[in-house]
């Protein structure tokens, strides 16, 4: 697996790797846009997948999130600047994330009603499959039926804990987010649709062995987090999972 922090880090990163590396590197991850070098590298046929977000949720879960790390390159300026989720959103004082999905999805750099629809054309005709964030368990199972993966148990990581839900914001706010990001917007709306449209014509088997997942894999996080109770937080542990498709067999923890 190669992990990508942001695009077009191919030019620092993999090109330095030899031809017969990259040639076993199996999975591409991370924000990765259509125009990314790292396409120019894969010679051989690939999945593409993606996992969509609500773009209004996705822009205030990111501006909570630039609030709660220090370490974010944008915290220091959003704080002593007093940068609200308004001004945030617009773009003005600050660089925000405007139109993201519609951006990566098509590779273009001119973000206009032509990206949108190249970004439409790439979802439904260049991707394997795609999910949503807040269908994350049926996603996965889209991706393991799509791919060789067993049951991809999973732990969340990475959340912004301290945030505002959207039903909290002012109307006011949401209203200039939706402005500015009306591409991903429209965006979000096509996908969703294709999305429930392609989901009718699965078997009713594939939503039982969702809801088994969806158990399991609660089983899982409910063992990790009882092992985590117990252990120094300071003290790196390893945790290797042992499973196949019919059960979680066991779960080790050093």
């Amino acid at each position: 697996m190669f992990f990508f922090a942001g695009p077009n880090e191919y030019h620092t990163l993999l090109k330095d790797y030899p031809r017969e590396i990259r040639h076993h590197l199996k999975v591409f991850t991370g924000h990765i846009r259509l125009d990314d070098a790292v396409y120019k590298s894969v010679d051989e046929p690939f999945l593409h997948f993606t996992i969509l977000r609500n773009p209004i949720d996705r822009l205030v879960s990111h501006y909570y999130y630039i609030l709660g790390r220090e370490d974010h390159k944008q915290n220091d300026a959003v704080i002593k600047g007093k940068i609200t989720l308004a001004q945030y959103a617009t773009g003005e004082k600050i660089s925000a994330p405007k139109n993201i999905m519609t951006r990566y999805l098509s590779g273009s750099s001119e973000l206009d009603g032509q990206a949108l629809n190249e970004a439409k054309n790439n979802l439904k005709n260049l991707f394997t499959f795609f999910g949503f964030q807040d269908k994350f368990d049926e996603s996965l199972m889209l991706l393991k039926n799509a791919s060789e993966l067993q049951n991809p148990f999973y732990l969340k990581k990475n959340e912004t804990k301290k945030r505002k839900p959207v039903q909290a914001i002012p109307e006011e706010t949401l209203q200039i987010i939706a402005e500015n990001n009306q591409l991903d917007i429209q965006l979000f709306e096509y996908a969703l649709a294709l999305y429930q449209e392609r989901m009718q014509s699965l078997p009713s088997s594939f939503f039982r062995e969702t809801e088994r997942f969806k158990n399991l894999n609660r089983s899982f996080q409910n063992l990790v987090e009882e092992f985590n109770t117990g252990v120094n937080s300071e003290q790196p542990f390893f945790l290797n999972t042992v499973y196949d498709n019919q059960d979680l067999r066991e779960i080790q923890c050093h």
